[in-house]
């Protein structure tokens, strides 16, 4: 280039000075070098589909971590001799008038294959073409250039991640020498531009916040960061995605280089080219597509799949996407996305978004899930938006390929696997820690109940200072029926879409939604009729017809349910109520009791327990058929088998007989609560049916008057009128072998064993069993 030339390098993505090809050429032959990054109002302008009043299109931690990033970039521009020009506005309006008043003759900026940044870019090399600007906009935010694999593939991108690896081959770019570096920049030119703007200045305020996101934007911090990941070989040889812990707040299980990624802030040539250098120096490392360099490669994958595919940010016509008719819940979206589903697992992984902008993969495998295909059924788009807006490492290809693949939209379609909200977090933090950090209000709730506090009983909630449904939300849905509905419904969206496929089949850009689906059948069926052919069997439509019948049944009586729900909720908080209140006076009176026997020189005697708890602790070797009868009429059909019984003269001399085989108790009120909520089972139709709803009590004993977890318990340990039908209704419980084991099991308890009578000490076996 001639000298006396201008050249200008537009930041948008790459934001950072190493491994950075456009920043070089613009730097080559130029007098004058104009580092540009434009703020786009669209970014800052409120977005019409986050269903809250003032919410912006970028969130509050991206826009903090974009500033963090021009702040970096701009400290380092000024030691090479340069500064950051930032500028606001529409930023093909605003690059057009910096290259006529600057007179710029070369234009520099990486290549960008997002459509929103492709049309911008479009606008832009229109006017430098016409002008007779040199341009340079090479592919160095990716390992490969997307246009190529799609090329090597007959125009069409690979669909799958093992597909891609084999047309991609080793990177040619990505694994060409790294530069070292600018020394150097040729100065700014005459102009005038504002330095980095504030929060404040874009319209964000964030003086309310109580916990900020831990991760800060820039250059620096992303290749600190990148060092202290790399520090340990051992970590980055046998990195394996899928064992990742989803609950490891203070200190991530992974290495948190996304957001530096996202924003270029780090070469992904430059971290590529680190991982094979370490797994070089090392005998054994994990591969693709777990290994950390088949993170980078999965990363590439997305967008090359998002470059090829028309329209891959949405269902409507978008050919690599199933046709799915997701609901339209603006409610359960709303509860969702703000913290507020009642599953404690689910709550926290939002409220760490909200509050981190960024949580593990699979803590947004989580809620993806859940809010799709899991339970909700909420369209993927919404979560979508959602993740778009608050993520500090949302990126167009990556977030929409996660949504297609985890709602089963596109990539992956094995619907029936599903990421339990309850089960899964527990796995990785029994304890619950992530929960009560990210939700304080639960941190007082016992272990035992902090994934399901709605099954806790009123006077645990009462401790915790937690009641569930004031001071936490109920469950929005029950999973276990909410997951087998969601099964259902994809099921007969899948078959619908293997069906209507033929009818695109001769087609080479089908253009479609679910409703033309649902249109385009329809018509073909008449079509057909009308010739006299028949396209639908009559079982078929006699099968949605019942369909129809089943769900309209299935919804008025879900909202009865809900009626009825309603009216019990206040009749058995008064009844929990009534209970605690007699079991503290009967401890009272107790006390009163033997303080005013001992007062007069006397012991107070316990009257005699009505209630036992007896548990089979042998099998049947050189069992008596009489005793074997006997343990069958009780119930105790297997070892460590437990029933409760009411005291007298029969049950006693049953126990008598099968005493050797057995030991028994006198039960508390802890250990007959413990038992029930824990383990207890209902028996319905001969079935085994887990208490996790007190309609599954009020169904069997409602006409006894019993009809929740608090009056089956009371039922139990008062041995009430109805005593017979509650025990009968509990399935013998199912305990685990005693930690420390049994000493003595031939032995009674008096001479030192474990068989027999031991009154009140059989709470403290309950304990270990339980």
């Amino acid at each position: 280039m001639a000298t006396g030339s201008n050249s200008l390098i537009w930041f948008r993505k790459g934001l950072r000075i190493h491994d950075n090809p456009a920043l070089e050429q613009a730097a080559k032959g130029s007098d004058f070098l104009y580092p540009v990054f434009v703020i786009d109002p669209h970014y800052m302008e409120p977005d019409a589909t986050a269903f809250s009043p003032g919410s912006k299109r970028a969130g509050l931690n991206r826009i903090r971590f974009l500033l963090e990033c021009l702040v970096d970039l701009d400290l380092s521009l000024k030691r090479l001799g340069s500064r950051l020009l930032v500028l606001k506005g529409e930023p093909s309006q605003v690059l057009i008038r910096c290259l006529k008043e600057w007179s710029i003759n070369k234009l520099c900026f990486e290549y960008d294959t997002d459509p929103y940044y492709q049309a911008l870019s479009n606008q832009v090399k229109s006017y430098a073409s016409a002008a007779g600007i040199e341009i340079f906009s090479p592919v160095s935010h990716t390992l490969f250039n997307p246009a190529d694999i799609i090329q090597k593939n007959g125009g069409r991108p690979p669909l799958s991640y093992q597909s891609f690896i084999k047309l991609a081959g080793e990177p040619s770019w990505a694994s060409s020498p790294v530069s070292n570096g600018l020394s150097w920049l040729p100065p700014v030119g005459n102009c005038s531009a504002t330095e980095v703007l504030s929060m404040e200045e874009l319209g964000y305020h964030d003086s309310e916040e109580d916990e900020r996101t831990p991760f800060k934007g820039g250059e620096s911090e992303a290749l600190r960061r990148l060092r202290e990941s790399l520090s340990n070989k051992e970590w980055v040889a046998n990195f394996e995605k899928p064992k990742g812990d989803p609950s490891a707040f203070l200190s991530p299980a992974t290495t948190v280089l996304s957001p530096y990624l996202k924003f270029g802030c780090l070469s992904s040539r430059y971290f590529y080219q680190c991982i094979q250098g370490i797994q070089g120096s090392v005998k054994k490392h994990t591969s693709p597509p777990v290994s950390l360099l088949g993170q980078l490669l999965w990363r590439d994958f997305f967008y090359t799949v998002a470059f090829g595919t028309p329209n891959f940010d949405q269902m409507k016509d978008n050919r690599i996407c199933k046709q799915i008719p997701w609901k339209n819940d603006d409610e359960l979206l709303a509860a969702w996305r703000d913290g507020r589903t009642g599953f404690p697992w689910i709550d926290a992984i939002m409220i760490q978004l909200h509050k981190w902008g960024w949580m593990h993969h699979l803590a947004r495998h989580c809620v993806a899930c859940f809010l799709t295909r899991g339970d909700l059924f909420v369209h993927w788009e919404k979560g979508r938006d959602v993740f778009e807006r608050l993520l500090i490492d949302s990126d167009w290809a990556i977030n929409n390929g996660n949504w297609l693949w985890l709602s089963c939209s596109s990539f992956f379609y094995q619907y029936n696997r599903i990421y339990s909200p309850i089960s899964f977090g527990k796995k990785y933090d029994p304890n619950g820690n992530y929960i009560r950090h990210f939700l304080p209000v639960l941190k007082d709730m016992p272990k035992e109940y902090i994934y399901e506090p709605w099954t806790a009983p009123l006077s645990i909630q009462i401790n915790a200072k937690c009641i569930i449904g004031k001071d936490y939300p109920k469950p929005v849905v029950s999973h276990d029926s909410a997951s087998k509905e969601c099964k259902q419904l994809l099921y007969e969206a899948y078959e619908l879409n293997k069906k209507l496929n033929g009818m695109f089949s001769t087609t080479k850009n089908p253009s479609y939604s679910w409703e033309s689906l649902i249109h385009i059948s329809f018509s073909r069926e008449m079509a057909e009729e009308a010739k006299g052919g028949v396209i639908v069997p009559e079982s078929v439509l006699k099968k949605q017809k019942r369909n129809e019948e089943w769900t309209l049944a299935k919804k008025q009586e879900l909202e009865a349910s809900k009626k009825k729900k309603a009216e019990n909720r206040k009749l058995i908080f008064k009844k929990t109520e009534q209970y605690t209140k007699e079991y503290v006076e009967q401890e009272k009176e107790l006390i009163r009791m033997k303080r005013e026997a001992r007062l007069k020189g006397g012991f107070y005697v316990d009257p005699e327990a009505k209630l036992i708890f007896i548990i089979r602790i042998r099998g049947i070797n050189a069992m008596h058929p009489q005793t074997k009868k006997i343990l069958q009429l009780l119930r105790l059909r297997q070892i460590f088998n437990g029933v409760f019984l009411k005291v007298n003269k029969a049950t006693m001399n049953m126990l008598h007989r099968v005493e050797p085989y057995v030991t028994y108790g006198y039960p508390n009120l802890k250990s007959v609560r413990e038992l029930i909520y824990k383990r207890g089972y209902g028996k319905v139709n001969k079935q085994r049916i887990a208490l996790t709803d007190n309609s599954v009590i009020e169904q069997t004993l409602g006409k006894y008057g019993i009809i929740c977890m608090e009056d089956l318990i009371h039922e139990i340990m008062t041995v009430g009128p109805h005593f017979k039908e509650a025990n009968n209704f509990l399935w013998p419980f199912q305990l685990k072998a005693p930690l420390g084991g049994l000493k003595k099991k031939r032995n009674h308890y008096v001479e030192g064993g474990d068989a027999g009578n031991r009154e009140d000490y059989i709470n403290e076996l309950v304990r270990r069993m339980n």
